[in-house]
């Protein structure tokens, strides 16, 4: 028999140096990704946390609050969609307050007029003609607030911007229309004592707009001056320009 023999002592001790130096060369690579996996975390959740708090400041009615966009990634593109998301519900509620406001105003004088309408109905030694006259004076002022209210809808579509397009609208005779809205009011301006006059071209281009939309304008304008015109006069005119028309309205 041979026995060939040698001590594991020397084995063991490289085994363990070869572990001690891999320990050594990995714990700085563990500690560089410990610390980019930190880094890389808080990069993440501070935006998130900024987003965080800004939705809720809106939802508690803080619409002006805005988020700082400081990079262009994902969270950044998502603080964008934030801040439209923002600044389009305050447009919005805006033009709600609008409305309401708009509505209050123009609705309160008919709503006074009706209540003391009906409060002289309510007398019984009325004359019956001023009872007529009352009856027909609500009837008037009834119409006056369906047409104010019609005119209110109106409004608050163009203001959220969802008035039906004029792209496809044109009015085709122009001239009519104006000498029919002048017509109207030139009745409701003799029932005031003001004379309404008419300078107009022969012919007029059509409009790409809707005849609709014309009318409420023109109303409004010759409405106030018939209405703020104690004495004097009212003139509806018109332009031609090249590549223009100007309608104006003035009054003394």
């Amino acid at each position: 028999y041979l026995i060939l023999s040698r001590p594991m002592g020397e084995a063991y001790a490289e085994v363990t140096q070869r572990w001690i130096g891999l320990g050594m060369a990995t714990l700085p690579v563990l500690l560089l990704v410990f610390i980019a996996s930190w880094w890389v975390a808080k990069s993440i959740s501070h935006p998130l946390k900024a987003l965080r708090d800004s939705a809720l400041k809106i939802a508690d009615g803080a619409l002006d609050t805005r988020v700082a966009v400081i990079s262009n990634d994902e969270v950044g593109e998502l603080a964008n969609t934030l801040n439209y998301m923002a600044t389009q519900l305050e447009e919005f509620i805006k033009t709600q307050r609008s409305f309401v406001s708009n509505a209050a105003h123009e609705l309160r004088t008919p709503l006074m007029m009706l209540k003391l309408r009906a409060e002289a109905l309510q007398d019984a030694t009325l004359p019956d003609e001023e009872r007529t006259a009352y009856l027909h004076e609500i009837g008037q002022e009834v119409e006056h607030m369906a047409k104010l209210v019609s005119a209110l809808l109106t409004l608050a579509r163009l203001d959220e911007g969802k008035h039906p397009s004029a792209k496809s609208a044109t009015i085709q005779d122009t001239l009519s229309l104006l000498h029919d809205v002048a017509r109207h009011w030139r009745i409701e301006a003799g029932n005031k004592q003001v004379t309404l006059t008419t300078d107009l071209p022969d012919t007029m281009p059509p409009l790409p707009l809707s005849g609709d939309d014309l009318r409420i304008i023109l109303d409004n304008l010759l409405e106030n001056a018939v209405k703020y015109t104690a004495n004097g006069s009212i003139c509806l005119m018109a332009g031609v320009l090249p590549h223009q028309v100007i309608i104006q309205v003035s009054d003394t």
